[in-house]
């Protein structure tokens, strides 16, 4: 689900953008080869929000603003990747998860010329 709003004043445009979705499905790693244990990464949440200020010139437009992502700055986990290494005295397995950005600032200069 993703919900979003733009709102626009005197050449400056404020947005804020919110994507949510349920937890991706991931493989657990197993003890028994044949069997397939699977379950559920937490739910990903994510709320954006940016506010931009455009300048017109004769024959250019240069956009200034900032952007700030997830700025509730939750962990959302959307990939768990499993290692195993069998060795000579058993086996054991590396779990690593892949996360998107946490809270991040985003400065930005756009130019157009005509």
């Amino acid at each position: 689900m993703q919900l979003s709003e733009m709102f626009t004043m005197k050449g400056f445009v404020a947005s804020v953008l919110w994507n949510y979705r349920s937890g991706q499905p991931r493989i657990l790693p197993s003890p028994n080869s044949s069997a397939l244990l699977i379950e559920r990464l937490d739910y990903f949440s994510q709320l954006d929000a940016s506010l931009a200020k455009t300048f017109l010139f004769d024959h250019a437009g240069v956009t200034c603003g900032f952007s700030l992502l997830n700025v509730l700055n939750r962990l959302n986990v959307v990939q768990v990747d499993n290692l195993q290494i069998l060795g000579q005295l058993g086996s054991y397995t590396i779990t690593s998860n892949v996360s998107s950005l946490s809270f991040t600032p985003v400065f930005f200069v756009k130019c157009r010329f005509y």
